[in-house]
């Protein structure tokens, strides 16, 4: 079968923008009938680092295969192409929301066929299980924290900009919660960020369990240059995995707006979920509300950024010195 480099493109979404990416890219491989060889560039290393061979094996193909004059597709604009492809979506986009996985059946399938971490991580993922998870009822919360200083990802933030539910929307999880909990032993908390856990661990104490640290304080680190923060983007990937494979092994899932999430409920395509933003999404697609994004997180910041906007900065300065003066 002919095989096709699928380049992932240097850049800083995080893992499981990518991953999910990478299900529409195998399943245009699989509609066009050749074999997808995926080629993952890092950002986040100094060195030559392909993280697809960090956290997964390949199948069907090997790492020589990338060195083969192969006909290269670019993964992003792949999934530009395909991102409201009807048939099998793990990650829609509609209104420039993230929305909930179409057909988390073959979504499924694709993972199966295509996305096997490596042994060392299946091991690791397995431990965990065993050790916390077995013969328990387990409530599984995925709460991403906000980012800092702009990062631009389009989830809790941009929805606390449309909707004012806040950034995480605490409010909308412990409700959600408090509502099950009786029913469940135990919390598992899938998070990036240290404040969340902090948040979590005051709400409901020992009750609540995560394996993730509290290396970034607000999370989205992957969207900042880790290495410059001190933080390892290896550990934040590896974290990150292991609580999507996790999360899927839930009796329940409580989530927001995020790919990590969409990609466990492919992973998982029978669990049962409940979205803290369900009712909200048409609301936040009105008109005014999305040229009130537009304004605030492009057209402001690039007059702000521009020759015009520095100037104003500067004169700004430059004022407060001289009544300082005065």
């Amino acid at each position: 079968m002919e095989k096709k480099l699928i380049n992932f493109q240097e850049g800083w979404a995080g893992v499981f923008a990518k991953l999910n990416m990478y299900i529409v890219a195998c399943k245009e491989a699989e509609r066009l009938g050749y074999l997808p060889v995926p080629y993952w560039p890092s950002i986040w290393h100094t060195d030559d680092v392909d993280i697809w061979d960090i956290f997964f094996e390949r199948i069907g193909h090997s790492k020589e295969d990338k060195q083969q004059p192969l006909e290269e597709i670019n993964i992003v604009k792949l999934f530009a192409k395909r991102e409201k492809d009807e048939q099998v979506n793990p990650a829609p986009q509609f209104a420039g929301v993230l929305r909930e996985p179409i057909d988390r059946q073959e979504c499924h399938q694709i993972i199966e066929a295509n996305i096997v971490l490596q042994p060392w991580l299946r091991e690791q993922i397995q431990n965990l299980y065993a050790q916390h998870f077995k013969s328990r009822r387990v409530l599984g919360v995925h709460l991403r924290g906000p980012g800092k200083d702009n990062v631009g990802h389009g989830g809790v933030d941009r929805l606390n900009q449309l909707l004012g539910v806040g950034s995480p929307p605490f409010a909308k999880y412990f409700e959600l919660i408090d509502a099950k909990l009786n029913d469940y032993d135990c919390i598992f908390l899938g998070t990036d960020a240290g404040m969340v856990q902090k948040a979590m661990r005051e709400q409901y104490g020992d009750k609540m369990l995560t394996v993730a640290s509290d290396q970034y304080e607000f999370g989205e680190a992957h969207a900042k240059n880790c290495q410059a923060a001190g933080i390892s983007f290896n550990t934040l990937g590896m974290e990150a995995i292991v609580d999507a494979y996790l999360l899927a092994r839930c009796d329940f899932l409580v989530h927001g707006n995020s790919h990590l999430s969409n990609y466990v409920m492919c992973l998982d395509p029978n669990l049962d979920t409940q979205n803290v933003y369900e009712g909200l999404y048409d609301k936040a697609s009105r008109f005014d509300l999305r040229l009130k994004s537009i304004l605030e997180k492009e057209v402001k910041p690039a007059i702000q950024h521009s020759f015009i906007g520095k100037m104003r900065v500067h004169a700004g300065r430059l004022r407060r010195q001289l009544m300082g003066k005065l």
